[in-house]
């Protein structure tokens, strides 16, 4: 790991293996900005426009159902901040915070560490995790925010047909984790007419003339791939103007 690479790229991953970070390469923008999310964009801008600032910044959660723009928002932000010296890290697993910690705490850059779908089953991690939320000898550097995108909001993973059923002493441990992010994000299921609006918004954004079949068409796509959603309504445009139409 060599400062210098910090200048080249973006986005990084911390390779446990190895115990580095290392670029991800592949990264790039999403072609396509999400609609429909212009309440959570805002909320997450201001937050990290403090963070590089220096100023004070709140680790966050970004939580919903998924399909809703959870991590193709932190794609933006990684473009959107990175020219303000923000690099992202994204971290595997949460008990492996504390070793990047140790990595970049004297690096002259922020660091935005993501975790993307973020689930705790193990006791041990989950605890060693909220040490390095705050509480711990071992905190995060001033130079370093945890943002972290998850499907449920208290972060319990499921398991087997019981998921909901925690003993007290793990549930409280859960929810002082989830209550640690001083920034938490919803991202909710759309309604009809939203996905519709959403469609019509990617329709123009992309040249296509809207026509009246396109509702039923558009429709039909989302049920056939279960739900409504933000990046549904994208898929199908983008689709659309290749002309392929369901």
């Amino acid at each position: 790991m060599t400062i210098d690479m910090f200048k080249e790229f973006l986005a990084f991953r911390w390779d446990s293996t190895s115990g580095n970070i290392v670029p991800a390469k592949s990264f790039r923008k999403i072609d396509v900005e999400l609609i429909g999310i212009e309440k959570q964009r805002g909320l997450i801008t201001k937050n990290l426009e403090a963070f590089v600032r220096g100023k004070p910044a709140a680790n966050t959660l970004l939580w919903g159902a998924r399909g809703c723009g959870k991590s193709s928002l932190i794609h933006e932000m990684v473009h959107k901040f990175s020219p303000f010296g923000m690099k992202t890290v994204e971290v595997p697993h949460p008990f492996e915070i504390l070793g990047l910690c140790e990595k970049i705490y004297d690096i002259p850059y922020r660091f935005m560490l993501f975790m993307d779908d973020l689930g705790i089953d193990d006791p041990a991690g989950y605890r060693q995790f909220k040490r390095s939320l705050d509480g711990g000898l071992s905190m995060l550097p001033k130079n370093a925010i945890i943002v972290a995108t998850a499907n449920r909001r208290h972060l319990i993973a499921e398991i087997g047909d019981n998921a909901d059923l925690h003993p007290d002493e793990s549930t409280n441990e859960l929810l002082s984790v989830s209550t640690r992010f001083g920034l938490v994000i919803p991202f909710y299921q759309i309604t009809k007419d939203q996905y519709l609006s959403i469609v019509k918004q990617y329709f123009g954004k992309l040249g296509i003339t809207w026509k009246s079949n396109f509702e039923k068409n558009a429709e039909r796509w989302a049920i056939s791939r279960g739900g409504r959603s933000g990046r549904l309504a994208m898929q199908f445009s983008v689709n659309c103007s290749n002309g392929i139409i369901y």
